[in-house]
Order: structure tokens, then C-alpha cells, then sequence
């Protein structure tokens, strides 16, 4: 009895074997095909081989934030899908959340410029021919063009676009898809100033700037790849000088000018438009979500900065003044970054101070995934926005206030309840903030009263607007 008692228990521990090898098995199985999924889901419009690695790279672990700079003068901060990217003078490097170095790369190029397009990055040299293409971890392609490149763009789908001058030509524009094949080539001998592809379709919208008896000429074409004839659609802007077109959707073109910032429909039809009125456009963000923020004023001569938040269909959310100066604004779908001196600023779009915080040599801001990334001049960092800044108003398109709010003056030294966080590397914030849980958000300004239109319309002063702004100077009339 007592051996087929054994026996009993020897057939029970191989069954249990058995169930623990099938759900393991089973187990194994289910997070194979997890994988598969997520990388098809990552892949998008990349090949499976480019969207494992990029999978691969974004779960690699880092040591957290901060993270040395490498070396090299950083020049843009931004984002792509949930990675970090850096350009520097000498290399363009992708971060993941952990601060794993996904991509790091010497691009070779003497001056840069940096687009991106969900998990895809463009970077081309504007005073050569090359360009190239990138995911989060690895070169797509690259393209060497036969004149200089004048401007360039990029598309979800992996198409890209490339402005050059040309031997026969004023301008050319060359369209490739993702594998850098040519899809559509146009000429023409009216300066092209901006251009922008439709996300996911094969449509392009071409900003042209030309002048005549000393007055402006600008236009906006429409340009169908399918359709070698030429344009689909114009709308023309006389007296205005066009700085940036932008297609937003498939239903939705918006175009900046040196007057105005205006929104047309598919077939370019004027929808609405916001101008600036005898004030000058110092520089703007996008939101996510569409929302715009416009930066207007000249603070060398006004000392002062006026902030104009639209919705997407170019309602008011917000104006206030501010009284200091910046270098650089940007948005996410709660709040508006503004960098000054020293200085970061986060506030609502209606003009509420969320917090204020104390970045010694702050250099590039970016937010990603409700946190901010901010370079100094040793390192990378992060800021969690959810333990610096109160939640979010639930209204995000907000009416406008009733009067301007003016941002607390600039100082080198923070306000009192304030801490500085001190990026040299030694006591800076973790990925989760670290400091941050002891900053206290500035309280709500004072409302102030609406200033008064700046005397006359000049050029932005101080650094390049966001975007792809060019300088008023450069295309002056008759010039």
C-alpha cells in the first residue's frame, strides 16, 4: 500500500511538471506574439528589421537621467515618438525614458537642421547637398543632391522632400518615398520658401515668395504626386511675405506670414486668420493637439512680450504679457514652456503660472510624454511636470481672459519657496524629478491691463522663431 501510495505522488509531481512546462510554454508563446505585435504596431510605415531594432533600443536600460553631454555644442532638442533627440555640431544622438543611448552618430555636416515625423528624423545641411534619414536607432537612407538644399521636409508615411536650386531653375522640389526612391520632381523659377507634406497621403503644399515693384509676392500651390501637370490648388497672398506653410491634416493647411497666421481648408480655402496686427511675430510653438502659441513684440525696444495662445480653429484661448525676455518657447497638450535667462517658466494656455524653476545655463527644452527634458551646458535632464506644476485645467480650450496676466520679471536669484535645480551633474534631478518635489509653484500673477500695440512693424528680433522661419532681411523687395 505504502509503494502505491509513492507512486500516487511520483504521477502527481510529473503532472504538475507537466502544467508548469505547458503554461510556461504557453506563457512563452503569448509574449512571443505580444512581441510581434508590438513590433508590427511600432513598425508603422518601417520594416520590420528598423521597428525590432528601434524596440530593441527603446528597452535597453540606461543609468537615468542626468545624462552627460557627449561633447559638442547642442544646437536642437526634440522629440521622436517617446525618444529624445539631441543634435549637436558634430552628432545626432536618440535617447529612450532611462536614458539609454539609442542612436549616436557623427553626421558630418557644417551647419544642420533637424525634422522629425513620429519615430522618424531628418537632418540636412541648408549650405550643402546632403541629407539623410533616420529612425530612433538606425540611418534609413541618404541622399546627395546635385545643388545646394534650400529647405526640406518630412512625412509620417517616410516620405520626405527636398528643396534645391537648380542649372535649368530657380528652384527645384524632389519628392522621395522611404526607400529614397524619386516619386515626383517639380521646377520653377519663383523662390520656394517653404514646404510641407501631407502625413499618410501624396500631397504636398508649396510656399513660393516672389516681389514686384517693391511689394511681396507670396502664393501657396497645391502639388498632387499622381499628378505630373502641375498644381492642384493656389491661393495667392499679395503684399504679404509667407515665412512657413504647414499641413496640419488632410483638411487643414496653415500659413504664417509677416501679418498674420492663417488657416485654410484642403482645397485652400481661407478658413480663418489671426493677425498680428501693428506688432511683429517674435516666435511660435505647436501643440499636439493643434493648439498654436504666438510670441509677439520686440523686447529690445517694448521691453515687454505679448503671448496669444489659438485653439485649431484660431480661437482665442489666452493673452498676457510677459516682461522678460526669452530664447526659446515650447507646448505640450497641458502647458507652455518658456525659457528665459536662467529660467524656465510653465504656465496654462490661458496664461496661469503653473511653476517657475531655477536652470542654471539652460540651453534646449523639450517636452516628451508629460515630462521635460532640458540640456545646460554638461548635461541632459528631466523634469516630471506632474510634480512641478499643479494638474492641468480639464478646459483645455479655454476661453480667453478677460485681461492679461503678466509672468513674474526674469531675476537671477529664484523667488523665495523656490528651489534651483543645479545641473552640473552631481546634485541633479533623477528621471523622476528628484528636486522637483520641492519646487513650489509661483503664484497666479497679478491681472494687468492690455499693452498697447508696438509703433511700428519690423523684423523678430533676437534668435530664429520655432520653425522654419527665415529672416525678413533675406527677402527683402527688389533686393
Amino acid at each position: 500500500m505504502a509503494q502505491l501510495t509513492d507512486l500516487e505522488k511520483v504521477r502527481r509531481r510529473r503532472a504538475r511538471r507537466r502544467m508548469v512546462r505547458s503554461l510556461f510554454i504557453l506563457a512563452l508563446f503569448a509574449a512571443v506574439v505580444f512581441l510581434c505585435v508590438t513590433v508590427i504596431r511600432q513598425a508603422g510605415d518601417l520594416d520590420l528589421k528598423t521597428a525590432y531594432s528601434d524596440l530593441r533600443a527603446g528597452m535597453a536600460s540606461g543609468d537615468g537621467y542626468p545624462v552627460s553631454l557627449p561633447g559638442g555644442q547642442v544646437t536642437e532638442l526634440e522629440s521622436a515618438g517617446d525618444a529624445l533627440v539631441m543634435l549637436t555640431d558634430t552628432n545626432l544622438y536618440t535617447y529612450n525614458s532611462s536614458g539609454g543611448q539609442m542612436l549616436g552618430v557623427q553626421h558630418g555636416m557644417a551647419s544642420q537642421t533637424l525634422k522629425t515625423a513620429r519615430d522618424r528624423i531628418l537632418l540636412y545641411d541648408p549650405s550643402a547637398e546632403k541629407l539623410a534619414v533616420y529612425s530612433k536607432s538606425a540611418q534609413l537612407s541618404s541622399v546627395t543632391t546635385d545643388s545646394q538644399i534650400h529647405t526640406a521636409d518630412l512625412a509620417t508615411n517616410g516620405n520626405f522632400a527636398v528643396v534645391t536650386g537648380a542649372n535649368d531653375a530657380l528652384a527645384r522640389v524632389i519628392v522621395y518615398n522611404r526607400g529614397a526612391e524619386e516619386i515626383f520632381r517639380f521646377s520653377g523659377n519663383t523662390p520656394i520658401i517653404s514646404i510641407s507634406l501631407a502625413d499618410n497621403r501624396d500631397t504636398m503644399a508649396v510656399g513660393f515668395v516672389d516681389a514686384s515693384d517693391g511689394k511681396y509676392l507670396s502664393s501657396i500651390r497645391k502639388f498632387q504626386f499622381s499628378y505630373q501637370e502641375g498644381d492642384t490648388g493656389r491661393v495667392d497672398l499679395p503684399g504679404e511675405l509667407l515665412l512657413m506653410v504647414d499641413y496640419r491634416s488632410a483638411s487643414a493647411i496653415r500659413a504664417l506670414t509677416d501679418q498674420r497666421v492663417i488657416l485654410f481648408d484642403g482645397d485652400l480655402r481661407e478658413t480663418a486668420s489671426f493677425a498680428f496686427g501693428e506688432t511683429v511675430l517674435d516666435r511660435y510653438a505647436d501643440s499636439p493637439d493643434g493648439r498654436l502659441v504666438l510670441v509677439l513684440g520686440n523686447y529690445d525696444k517694448e521691453k515687454r512680450l505679448s503671448v496669444v495662445t489659438l485653439d485649431r480653429d484660431f480661437n482665442e484661448v489666452g493673452r498676457f504679457t510677459i516682461d522678460y525676455n526669452i530664447s526659446g518657447v515650447k507646448a505640450d497638450s497641458d502647458y507652455i514652456y518658456l525659457m528665459a535667462k536662467d529660467r524656465l517658466h510653465i504656465l496654462g494656455f490661458d496664461g496661469a503660472m503653473a511653476a517657475s524653476v531655477q536652470i542654471n545655463s539652460l540651453s534646449q527644452i523639450q517636452p516628451v510624454g508629460g515630462k521635460l527634458y532640458y540640456t545646460t551646458d554638461t548635461a541632459i535632464n528631466v523634469i516630471d511636470i506632474g510634480e512641478v506644476a499643479p494638474p492641468a485645467s480639464s478646459g483645455k480650450e479655454a476661453p480667453a481672459s478677460s485681461g492679461e496676466e503678466s509672468a513674474p520679471e526674469d531675476e537671477d536669484d529664484g523667488p523665495s519657496g523656490e528651489a534651483s535645480l543645479q545641473p552640473s551633474g552631481e546634485e541633479a534631478p533623477s528621471e523622476s524629478g528628484g528636486d522637483a518635489e520641492n519646487l513650489q509653484p509661483d503664484s497666479v500673477p497679478e491681472s494687468a491691463s492690455e499693452p498697447e500695440s508696438a509703433p511700428e512693424s519690423a523684423a523678430p528680433s533676437g534668435d530664429a522663431p520655432s520653425g522654419d522661419l527665415l529672416n525678413y532681411d533675406d527677402l527683402a523687395p527688389g533686393g
